[in-house]
């Protein structure tokens, strides 16, 4: 059985070291109200007894398009969980032949009492970030938007998007979390990155001044 390795207070990352070549980084929630699956495109049913350990999965969270996979699908209908994202999302994964169980209007909502679904266009356009409580941490499971490469970020927008992404992180600025996660293969040197508020005020100013000199 694979097993899989905490890295915050009931935060799990399940990724496959085993493979030759780079893989997305998923991540299990360990929640009262249910646990959460912040899922990527990546084969984890090596992790499915490890998960079901853990008392299995009431939810798949996914951040955006390039997240989902029929093994994404096989995940989600083995623990018989819905597969949830935005309902742009959605309408270009159903033109793939991939349904989502629930897709969700586009704006900030709550999901229970401890995560805050919220809007962040850019990367593509339906993309959602994931603020997530666990009593200890405040987590930002911010998908594919900004990518920790070593000791530098990096993001993948289109020139027509770089307006957009700009104020996706102008209002990132107004959450208060003290790690980022994503979920990206290209990530190096570390998926999860504690990040004070001077850190993080640094990396969204220093990364929107970026973008808007592209522009």
């Amino acid at each position: 059985m694979k097993e899989m390795k905490e890295i915050l207070l009931n935060l799990f990352l399940i990724r496959d070291d085993d493979h030759t070549s780079p893989t997305p980084f998923t991540y299990l929630a360990l929640r009262p109200e249910g646990n959460i699956l912040f899922a990527t495109k990546a084969d984890i049913s090596p992790f499915y007894n490890a998960i079901e350990k853990k008392g299995g999965v009431s939810a798949v969270l996914i951040g955006d398009r390039h997240h989902v996979s029929q093994d994404t699908v096989k995940l989600s209908v083995h623990f018989n969980a819905p597969l949830i994202g935005s309902r742009i999302e959605a309408k270009v994964l159903g033109a793939k032949g991939f349904t989502l169980n629930a897709s969700l209007p586009y704006e900030q909502r709550a999901l229970g009492n401890d995560i805050e679904i919220i809007p962040t266009p850019g990367h593509t356009t339906g993309a959602f970030s994931y603020l997530w409580n666990n009593g200890v941490n405040k987590i930002l499971f911010i998908g594919d938007t900004l990518v920790p490469v070593e000791k530098t970020w990096l993001y993948w927008v289109s020139p027509p998007s770089r307006k957009i992404l700009a104020d996706t992180l102008n209002r990132l600025k107004t959450f208060e979390f003290d790690h980022v996660v994503s979920n990206s293969f290209a990530c190096q040197g570390g998926a999860c990155r504690r990040i004070s508020n001077a850190e993080k005020e640094n990396l969204l100013n220093n990364t929107i001044k970026q973008l808007v000199s592209n522009q």
